[in-house]
């Protein structure tokens, strides 16, 4: 399954880059400091994980003298595609059997809106990925009983970072938290499972609560009143179509 996903999605993956994927590649290649005073505390701490992973990753492939091209650029959104294909197949696997998981991922990995988000440089497949991995967390867990708790420590943690890698996880997490209720009322094994593991649930929902505070907060006091989005940095794209360096001087970001 990761091979098949690996083959779809890097296919023809350095075409050349969109306005949102340069602002992902001016924005990680920035001094921190103007980083964290133009953006994580000022009207825009949206996708604060993917620059988290992305600015590193930038960092070491231009001190291995590495440019900065469109391949380089997209690969940890790739592999975070690629990724997420192996963990739908463990998920349906773990529901359906074998075969499930197999169809399962197989839909998925023919899906055309997740190749093109798994070759985009933004936070969509990073996203998706620790939802996912949520999803396999909470269902994993509900089923095996007291044997493995770390699982809730997966789902708690996993669910936070979804919401730091894109706001609208939130979304997602209060879809999850219905999927739990319609289980526990509808009669039959769920709802037996739901039940013997509801204080579990309610701690898990109240740490994922906790952890996702600071960002809710800074979201909502640091917003624009007027509404506007906030002005873009200035930047250019990466090396295929600017000269390497041109933002910082270097051929990667700088720390």
């Amino acid at each position: 399954m990761g091979i098949a996903s690996a083959a779809a999605v890097f296919y023809h993956l350095g075409f050349s880059v969109w306005f949102d994927e340069a602002d992902s590649w001016g924005l990680s290649t920035q001094p921190l400091r103007m980083v964290i005073g133009r953006y994580f505390l000022g009207t825009e701490v949206n996708m604060v994980l993917y620059y988290v992973v992305l600015r590193p990753w930038l960092w070491i492939t231009g001190v291995l003298g590495v440019a900065s091209t469109e391949i380089v650029l997209r690969l940890p959104s790739a592999l975070f595609g690629v990724a997420t294909a192996v963990v739908v197949y463990l998920l349906a696997r773990r529901l359906f059997g074998r075969i499930g998981g197999l169809v399962a991922g197989g839909v998925y990995l023919t899906n055309f809106l997740q190749i093109i988000m798994a070759q985009m440089a933004r936070a969509y497949t990073l996203q998706l990925l620790l939802l996912t991995i949520a999803w396999c967390a909470l269902l994993a867990r509900l089923q095996e009983g007291t044997r493995r708790r770390w699982w809730w420590v997966v789902l708690v943690v996993s669910s936070a970072l979804a919401v730091y890698a894109q706001l609208f996880s939130t979304l997602v997490l209060a879809s999850m938290v219905a999927g739990i209720l319609v289980m526990a009322a509808i009669p039959g094994p769920w709802a037996a499972l739901v039940r013997a593991n509801t204080k579990a649930l309610l701690l898990s929902a109240g740490a994922i609560l906790l952890l996702i505070i600071p960002i809710g907060v800074m979201r909502c006091c640091m917003a624009d009143p007027s509404g506007s989005r906030r002005p873009t940095s200035p930047m250019c794209a990466p090396s295929s179509i600017c000269s390497p360096g041109t933002a910082n001087g270097t051929n990667g970001s700088s720390w």
